[in-house]
C-alpha cells in the first residue's frame, strides 16, 4: 500500500533536519512508541502500541536508515515490525524529502511503501488508511509543538 503524505513543520529546514534525525527524539512524537534503543548509527529497535478498529497491535520494530542526505535533505529507511501474539507483521520502505516553505517554515514530505500481514493484512484499506492519517496528523502535531 502506497502512502504520501505531507505536513509543514514550523522550523528552519537545517533545524527539521537535526529534529529529525534524532531518533530518540523523534520517536517521542510517534503516537504508542513505548521504547526505542539505538543500536549503531543507522540501526534502531523499538516497540509501538497501535489500536487500529477492534484490534490492538504491540508491535516490535527493527528500523535501518538507508540514506542520508544532508545536503538535499532526503533520508529513506526500510523497517520491520511484528506482533507474534496476533500473527501480523509490517514491512516498509519509507522516503523523506524537506523543503524550506519560508525561513521558518519546513515541507515534510514522506513516501512510504508499505506491506501488512497477517490479521493486520485482513483489515480493510480504509480502515488502515484512515489510522495512519490520524497517526502521521498527531506525529505532525507533536512534532510542532516541540520545535517550538
Amino acid at each position: 500500500m502506497l502512502f504520501e503524505q505531507k505536513f509543514v513543520a514550523p522550523a528552519p529546514r537545517e533545524k527539521a533536519w537535526d529534529f529529525l534525525m534524532d531518533v530518540a527524539t523523534l520517536a517521542q512524537c510517534l503516537p504508542g512508541v513505548e521504547k526505542v534503543e539505538t543500536i549503531d548509527d543507522t540501526n534502531y529497535t523499538g516497540i509501538q502500541k497501535v489500536k487500529i478498529g477492534p484490534f490492538s497491535f504491540a508491535f516490535n520494530w527493527k528500523v535501518t536508515l538507508t540514506e542520508m542526505d544532508h545536503d538535499r535533505y532526503t533520508a529513506s529507511l526500510v523497517a520491520q515490525g511484528t506482533d507474534n501474539r496476533v500473527a501480523s507483521s509490517v514491512r516498509a520502505r519509507m522516503s523523506m524529502s524537506l523543503v524550506e516553505t519560508s525561513p521558518q517554515e519546513t515541507e515534510v514530505r514522506l513516501t512510504s511503501d508499505v506491506s501488512f500481514m497477517g490479521k493486520l493484512g485482513q483489515l480493510g484499506s480504509g480502515l488502515i488508511r484512515r489510522k495512519s492519517e490520524e497517526m502521521m496528523n498527531q506525529f505532525a502535531a507533536n512534532m510542532g509543538q516541540r520545535l517550538k
